[in-house]
Order: C-alpha cells, then structure tokens, then sequence
C-alpha cells in the first residue's frame, strides 16, 4: 500500500513537471510568435513608405514630363514648324 502512494505520488510529480515544461514552452513559442509578428509589421509599415515615397516620386517626374512636353508642343505652336 504505502508503495503504491509512493509510485502514485512519484507520477504525480512527474506529470506536473512535464505540464510545466508544456506550458512553458508554449508561453515562450506565443511570446516569439508576438515578436516575429511585431517585426513583420514594421517591415510592411516600412516598406509601405517606401512604395508610398516612390509612387511620389514617380507621380511628380511623370508631372515633370508632361510639362516639358507642353512647353515642346508650345513652341512648335508658336514658332511653328520649321
């Protein structure tokens, strides 16, 4: 009798440490799982800038270009073809 309480405590034991190890685990997996998604936010949210700064960029050379070919199609207007 006193030998089964021994070998029943004895898994009991065990079986809290290994659902410690568990939880724990877990509870580090989801804490790393919440910094890699943090990381990965700030990547889109900087390469969200960059496309955003570029489709800027792009937008006022294409203004650019339209004006320079105003002014070409101006002066032929004006001067005429020669």
């Amino acid at each position: 009798m006193l030998m089964f309480l021994v070998l029943s405590g004895g898994f009991m034991i065990l079986a809290l440490i290994i659902n410690n190890m568990i939880t724990t685990w877990r509870s580090d997996r989801l804490k790393a799982f919440k910094l890699e998604e943090v990381n990965l936010r700030n990547r889109l949210d900087g390469a969200i800038d960059s496309q955003r700064n570029a489709l800027i960029e792009l937008r006022n050379i294409k203004f650019e270009i339209v004006n320079y070919e105003n002014l070409i199609e101006g002066q032929y207007m004006d001067d005429g073809f020669e």
